[in-house]
């Protein structure tokens, strides 16, 4: 497994896309739903997740990057990560604030909830030892999928098992790199998936 493939797949399923893959999920597993909300909330949801969980979080690393204060977007030390998760996490948390009061279609408040509960916990993780955030994000889409199981209009168990095998992907590439020893792997897809699917639960 060479060095560029293994950027690659930790770009391409860079933890900041996973909440905006797990609504996306969620109008496959109702699809009906895309066609029940007006054209208004569909947009506000769009520009609420693409603002606040990928535009800016990555440019705030961009900016932390440049200014030296982390070395690299990969962050593989502990403490380069706290001040970009704080980040998150309050991206995060004014997604919740958003997409409650713009969208109707309460799973999608509950899966940004969840994500920032995920993130909040990481970052108290964080100041002791260091997990896998992309597992991380890789958990929460698992288990927004598993939640959703029981609910769903189409069947997503092929879904759920693509998945799965994709995430031991994930994780087979990160600790590949050395990113991640295999507990850090393991309890960040652990804290990803619980955090998803107890709040879709409830």
């Amino acid at each position: 497994m060479t060095n560029s493939f293994r950027n690659f797949i930790s770009r391409l399923f860079h933890p900041l896309y996973m909440p905006l893959a797990g609504c996306a999920f969620v109008f496959y597993a109702f699809p009906s739903q895309i066609f029940l909300m007006q054209k208004f909330h569909l947009i506000m949801l769009a520009a609420i997740l693409l603002l606040n969980t990928i535009i800016i979080p990555g440019i705030a690393s961009l900016v932390l990057t440049r200014k030296r204060i982390i070395t690299s977007l990969e962050m593989n030390e502990a403490n380069e990560r706290r001040i970009p998760i704080i980040i998150i996490s309050v991206c995060y948390i004014i997604s919740c604030y958003m997409v409650r009061v713009f969208c109707p279609y309460k799973f999608f408040y509950l899966i940004m909830l969840g994500a920032a509960a995920a993130a909040f916990v990481a970052l108290i993780i964080n100041y002791r030892w260091k997990i896998s955030m992309h597992m991380m994000g890789m958990g929460g889409v698992t288990g927004i999928i598993a939640a959703l199981m029981s609910t769903a209009s189409n069947d997503i168990s092929l879904l759920l098992m693509l998945q799965i095998i994709l995430s031991g992907v994930i994780g087979s590439v990160r600790l590949a790199g050395h990113h991640h020893s295999g507990e850090q792997i393991y309890y960040g897809f652990a804290l990803g998936f619980f955090c998803e699917y107890l709040m879709l639960s409830l």
